[in-house]
């Protein structure tokens, strides 16, 4: 684990479950900090750092679903590459979908990766580790 760096994470996702889960699996990593945003407005609201999130982070990487409320998830992508305090943030897309089609949408736009969500608990906890250590280097 690596001393003295907090990684910051924005999990885009509407089901809180999943974010409890990707809490769960770092949970051993106290500094990797999970911030939880529901919508793409609550995700936009927390890059562009707008009320009520004007003292968020820049985030180190965000895990973000493509079927949320108010909008497709691959709209924030943009938002975060045109972004200069955002330039080294990694974006994966977590998601249930494994249409072709969103995996080329949302490389062509920025994403870094694109990963389905895992149907059962060992492979939640296997990949949200194996993306921590791809994304964040040596959390």
């Amino acid at each position: 684990m690596k001393t003295g760096k907090s990684w910051n994470v924005l999990v885009v996702d509407d089901q809180p479950g999943d974010i409890f889960l990707v809490k769960t699996c770092i949970e051993d990593y106290p500094n990797v900090l999970i911030h939880p945003a529901f919508s793409v407005r609550e995700a936009l609201q927390f890059i562009h750092r707008v009320p009520p999130f004007v003292d968020a982070p820049i985030f180190d990487l965000v895990l973000l679903d493509l079927n949320l409320p108010m909008g497709r998830g691959a709209i924030v992508i943009p938002a975060i590459r045109s972004s200069p305090a955002c330039a080294q943030t990694k974006i994966v897309i977590f998601t249930s979908s494994k249409l072709p089609r969103d995996v080329k949408e949302c490389m062509a736009l920025g994403a870094d990766d694109f990963v389905a969500k895992p149907a059962d608990w060992p492979q939640w906890s296997s990949t949200i580790l194996e993306l921590m250590h791809k994304h964040l280097g040596g959390f």
